[in-house]
């Protein structure tokens, strides 16, 4: 089956906190949106078809979690990326990716101690830290070219005796970068010797481009499994996230059993109904239709690579290797971001991510969400291009 996402959804008046929720962060609501990591591309059949078969039945009251969904799961980890894992390492926290974060970190940290984070980083993770009182530890990425890399150095030199926990963002939102087995190899083998755990954020696993393979923390080695505690979601893979759900995979028990003490003493530790349904839904039935998505996305990636190339050049792109996110340096434009967001509000009418949305020293750059129609996407590239030219 084709799937068409050149399809294009109204999604103004629907109550969309991506294109209905801008004024708060940017004055207006009249813009085209590329800011939040959120798709503009309809959810897949299956999943709405299971959504349909389950509203035929009339009471939504607590629900017990299935067998079928917990399958769903470990059959999509194994075949989608070749992680076998065992039913009883997995647990479940139905607020999301960051809210278990937030309890891991108050479970497994002090106030005062240190957490490393890499950055630029996705926001909600550095206020997690330092929403927590906890000292976050940056271990800044180094930007050669268009590419991110680790600066290993900087993170062996920073740790200290208060070092508790590393949050790692697999595949890297910003920058969109996929990191290597060798890499994650040697950040285990820095955080084992330091006696840090890593919680390992890695919601965007399922979005990987040509030539690059994401690879599970977890599914490195038995000492990596041991000391690795993975987040993951259906939300953004299948564009489910309101739906609010995380799986959470942690191989060693004492530390799942704590998680669970907490989550059931928070009274967060049943489903809701729906996204059980969705999910296991996606995961036995979406496969080729996140294929298809994965293929038009890189063309989406392709197409702002050249557009800008010919009629901006001045913005350097820093190419995803997976995510549906482009990290943008606009530096040699020669503008503040103040001035650049401003021109790209008020005079192109689009919204894009500032730079200082990750975290310190990002004066010039932007992220873009490009999991829209390419129509959106060309429209909203001749906007910031006429903008920034002309201005």
């Amino acid at each position: 089956m084709i799937y068409d996402f050149d399809k294009i959804v109204d999604r103004r008046n629907s109550g969309s906190y991506k294109w209905d929720g801008m004024k708060r962060l940017f004055g207006r609501d009249d813009l085209l949106p590329f800011w939040v990591a959120d798709m503009d591309f309809a959810t897949p059949k299956p999943v709405t078809d299971a959504f349909k078969q389950r509203l035929e039945h009339p009471v939504f009251g607590y629900k017990a979690r299935g067998e079928s969904y917990c399958r769903a799961i470990l059959k999509w980890l194994a075949v989608r990326h070749g992680w076998v894992v065992k039913r009883e390492w997995l647990t479940f926290c139905p607020p999301g990716v960051v809210q278990s974060i937030h309890m891991l970190v108050n479970l497994l940290s002090e106030p005062g101690d240190e957490i490393i984070l890499q950055t630029p980083a996705y926001n909600p993770l550095i206020n997690v830290v330092t929403g927590n009182n906890r000292k976050l530890l940056r271990n800044e990425l180094k930007l050669t070219g268009n590419r991110y890399e680790i600066d290993f150095d900087d993170l062996t030199r920073k740790i200290s005796g208060k070092t508790r926990l590393m949050i790692l963002c697999s595949p890297h939102n910003p920058s969109g970068r996929v990191w290597k087995e060798d890499e994650l190899g040697k950040l285990t083998d820095i955080c084992i010797d330091n006696n840090i755990k890593i919680i390992s954020d890695e919601i965007h696993a399922d979005f990987v481009y040509k030539g690059h393979r994401h690879i599970p923390l977890g599914s490195l080695s038995d000492k990596a499994r041991n000391n690795a505690i993975t987040c993951l979601s259906a939300g953004k893979t299948f564009n489910i996230s309101g739906l609010q759900q995380a799986v959470l995979v942690i191989p060693d028990e004492a530390t799942r059993h704590l998680f669970e003490e907490a989550r059931d003493v928070a009274q967060i530790n049943l489903d809701n109904i729906f996204s059980e349904v969705a999910t296991e839904a996606a995961y036995t039935h979406c496969g080729e239709w996140l294929d298809q998505l994965i293929t038009y996305l890189q063309c989406n990636v392709e197409y702002l690579s050249d557009y800008l190339g010919k009629n901006l050049p001045e913005v350097n792109v820093i190419k995803p290797e997976g995510t549906y996110l482009v990290w943008l340096d606009m530096r040699e434009l020669g503008k503040s971001s103040r001035e650049i967001n401003d021109l790209l509000v008020n005079r192109a009418g689009v919204a894009l991510y500032e730079g200082k949305e990750f975290g310190e020293k990002r004066e010039g750059f932007f992220r873009m969400n490009i999991a829209c129609p390419r129509t959106l996407l060309s429209d909203g590239l001749k906007r910031i291009s006429d903008a920034l030219k002309n201005y």
